[in-house]
This record gives C-alpha cells, sequence and structure tokens, in this order.
C-alpha cells in the first residue's frame, strides 16, 4: 500500500450464531468505506494551487500535489481493501478452502 507502512492482513471474520450476523458484519464495511470516500472527497477538496506557496510556482504546487495525492491513494487502497473484505464476507469466502486451492 505504502513503502514505509507495514500493516497485518485483515482477517477476514465467519459470521456465527454468536456473533455479528452477515449483513452486520458487512454494513460495518460498507460504513468505513462509506468514512473513506468522505476522507478523500475532503483531500480532493484540499489540493492545494500554486499561489499558496511562497515563491508561487508550478513546481512548488506540483510537488504539494503530489504530496496530497500519496495520501489519497493511501486511503483509496485502505477502502479497496475493505470492500474486498467485505466481498468476502457477502459470497462466504474460506481462507481454508482458498488455501487448498493454491496446493
Amino acid at each position: 500500500m505504502y513503502p514505509s507502512l507495514k500493516l497485518s492482513p485483515l482477517l477476514t471474520p465467519t459470521p456465527h450464531t454468536a456473533g455479528r450476523s452477515k449483513a452486520e458484519l458487512v454494513e460495518r464495511r460498507l460504513e468505513v468505506m462509506a468514512a473513506c470516500d468522505s476522507l478523500l472527497k475532503a483531500i480532493k477538496a484540499t489540493l492545494p494551487e500554486d499561489c499558496e506557496y511562497e515563491p508561487p510556482t508550478p513546481k512548488v504546487g506540483d510537488e504539494a500535489r503530489r504530496a496530497w495525492r500519496e495520501r489519497s491513494a493511501i486511503i483509496e487502497a485502505l477502502r479497496d481493501e475493505i470492500a474486498m473484505e467485505a466481498m468476502k464476507i457477502t459470497i462466504e469466502w474460506s481462507p481454508v478452502e482458498e488455501k487448498r486451492e493454491k496446493e
């Protein structure tokens, strides 16, 4: 996702009668994805313009925008990873079956 950012992989939960339902598990992930979308919208609105820096040159503005876009990419990757987990919950994905298929 980001070179210096090391994250543990998400472990996809399995719906269980003693825990949250499949719908609840997916709904919580959809809420996180919506929050990511809101954050991305705010970041896009924050993209700097050249005139916000001294001296106001295109090079400085380009560097500043690139830094914000890199941060956007992190949020997009996180959102996509959570979306994948929500899909795995929905289709009753099994890590054991996936492991067997790879062997």
